[in-house]
């Protein structure tokens, strides 16, 4: 069983992203103020004027492709918490499933459902990025799966854990989705272009809008670290809402 590379922005914190990206903002944004500033007096108010369109334009093409990235993070946040949810009504009703079994059957299929909520809950907390310790989880709950086949052919039940298996490749493979790398860069390098030309239009004008800047530029970055930790389920601040399935735990049927 392997799992496949996240991704090489995965790879870093979103803090770091996130600042990394904040200084590339105000580095930029100064150079082309001083860029502007230089060509200030050979630029014609006609140039001036153009550049200002250009401006507006690539403000334009941000928003879009802000609003693009935003959704498709939010889309992905939505998902991993709907899927959560699912996997939780399947367990509980595999629960009582096993509750109408013969006795023993009943017992031993409630005794491996314990430990396979026990199992999804130890699975929640680990790192996608640590690979080895989710492989060591995800084989556990297999196996747990594969016991609780064997524990009884009745029908009912064993739709139910067929169910849990397929829930479970869901969560799997929810978590293993992510806005693609090059859609983030894109995002940054349009944040850094648009940041740059608007310094470089300050600075034409020959004025400075040091504050209103920096304002932007923060603005700006916490957009991105929000963006960045809803795609990050298992790392970032905002976490999946697991209560759902630890509910199952401290009631079991």
């Amino acid at each position: 069983m392997t799992t496949p590379d996240p991704g090489w922005l995965y790879q870093h914190s979103s803090i770091l992203i996130a600042t990394v990206l904040f200084f590339s903002i105000i580095l930029f944004n100064e150079l082309g103020f001083y860029l502007g500033r230089y060509v200030q007096r050979r630029t014609s108010d006609e140039v001036k004027s153009l550049t200002g369109s250009i401006q507006a334009s690539i403000l334009g093409l941000l928003a879009l492709l802000l609003g693009f990235t935003f959704s498709m993070s939010m889309e992905r946040f939505n998902a991993r918490s709907m899927a959560v949810i699912d996997e939780a009504n399947v367990i509980q009703q595999s629960m009582l499933h096993a509750s109408r079994l013969p006795e023993r059957e009943s017992l031993a299929a409630q005794q491996l459902l314990s430990q396979y909520v026990d199992a999804k809950i130890e699975l929640s907390s680990v790192s996608i990025a640590n690979e080895q310790e989710r492989i060591r989880v995800v084989a556990h709950t297999i196996e747990i799966q594969k016991a609780l086949l064997q524990v009884s052919l009745q029908s009912e039940f064993t739709n139910s854990v067929f169910k849990l298996i397929e829930h479970q490749n869901t969560r799997n493979a929810l978590i293993k989705m992510h806005v693609p790398d090059v859609v983030l860069i894109l995002l940054f390098i349009v944040f850094v272009a648009s940041v740059a030309i608007l310094g470089y239009s300050v600075g034409l004008s020959g004025s400075r809008m040091t504050v209103q800047i920096t304002m932007v530029s923060l603005l700006i970055t916490l957009i991105v670290f929000i963006i960045i930790d809803l795609d990050r389920p298992k790392r970032g601040l905002i976490k999946i809402d697991q209560s759902p399935i630890l509910y199952l735990q401290q009631h079991p049927y």
